[in-house]
């Protein structure tokens, strides 16, 4: 939802013209009218747009940080990018730290 996850989206979209069984999807908290305004933009640079039933029930102020845990846990390998000690970037790579223990590799 900011420049990081724009910068890697677009560095996927760069790969899949090597090895187009890679699938690039968008994961929205909740639905906005966004999505219909813009579906022709979405549609270009994804291959879906997920809203995940899971946070349906969840307030929009608080969907952030379960968006967040609903990726780690539905994702085979996470990237996540802080630059201090604290937020909601900061709170994701904790949860997955602890999600995956020792499988953390750092650059």
């Amino acid at each position: 939802m900011g420049e990081f996850d724009s910068l890697f989206s677009s560095a996927v979209r760069k790969v899949k013209k090597t090895y187009p069984e890679i699938k690039l999807f968008c994961v929205k908290p909740y639905f906005t009218n966004d999505l219909n305004i813009n579906g022709e933009y979405y549609s270009a640079l994804y291959d879906d747009v997920v809203i995940p039933d899971d946070l349906a029930d969840i307030h929009p102020k608080a969907a952030i940080k379960y968006h967040n845990r609903w990726m780690i846990d539905h994702s085979d390998i996470v990237l996540i990018y802080t630059k201090r000690g604290y937020g909601g970037a900061y709170e994701s790579r904790r949860y997955a730290e602890k999600i995956v223990g020792d499988d953390v590799y750092w650059l």
